[in-house]
């Protein structure tokens, strides 16, 4: 039997997704300082998933998620 693999998928095995939106913030406080995080929505065709991520890095890679 095959599998068919969804078009998005690369050659390498990698789903595209991308983030939807921001549904939470936090504050881990660490030894010596703070981190902040966002919880972000990702979706692809087939997926939809939520992580925990560094709200500097968000930031950087994906602006348009933050208004002005």
């Amino acid at each position: 039997m095959l599998l068919q693999v969804p078009k998005e998928i690369q050659e390498d095995l990698i789903i595209k997704v991308w983030p939807v939106r921001i549904l939470d913030r936090n504050v881990k406080e660490l030894r010596n300082k703070k981190v902040l995080l966002m919880k972000v929505l990702w979706k692809s065709s087939q997926i939809e998933e939520k992580t925990w991520e560094w709200e500097s890095k968000m930031m950087t890679k994906h602006p348009r998620l933050f208004p002005c």
